[in-house]
């Protein structure tokens, strides 16, 4: 999983992805409190991981996006509710907000089509760049960045990563 970059993309197509993201999350049944939501069991991850300021409010009793083998789109969805990039307003009441292009860090596997992400459900194909770092790379260079350059910080006494059950 390289890191890359996809540029210039359509905010009706940031909708579509955002849409597909949450098509195969289903309601979890462990219990109150405990993975409400989760991923389909049919093998397919399409739950998209999403960076600090970016607030995604999704629906997940509403219709979800149906697409084909062929990533044809059969079903339009209507999960998602509203999308935040760094305080502005993308998605509103599950309508786009008209404004410029933007772009997305992703993996190579979801930029070359993985989870049907960048596919033929799209208005047009997109270019990416792939940056030459893995994804593992870039969480260990954050990690250690949270650390100031400590050896010996240890992550779980960190209070922003509670992974407790209530947590």
């Amino acid at each position: 999983n390289i890191v890359s970059v996809v540029e210039d993309i359509s905010r009706e197509d940031i909708a579509v992805i955002f849409e597909n993201a949450y098509s195969k999350t289903v309601d979890g049944d462990d219990g109150p409190g405990i993975n409400p939501v989760r991923a389909n069991v049919d093998g397919t991850g399409r739950f998209l991981h999403v960076s600090e300021g970016v607030e995604v409010v999704y629906d997940i009793s509403a219709t979800p996006m149906e697409l084909d083998e062929d990533a044809n789109l059969l079903v339009a969805g209507e999960r998602l509710l509203s999308l935040t990039i760094n305080g502005e307003l993308i998605i509103a009441d599950g309508e786009v907000v008209p404004g410029d292009p933007l772009s997305m860090v992703v993996v190579d596997f979801l930029a070359t089509g993985g989870d049907q992400t960048f596919d033929a459900h799209l208005s047009q194909e997109y270019d990416f760049t792939r940056l030459g770092i893995t994804d593992q790379n870039a969480v260990a260079d954050y990690l250690e960045s949270l650390s100031g350059g400590d050896p010996t910080f240890d992550i779980a006494s960190d209070f922003r990563y509670d992974n407790t059950p209530d947590g």
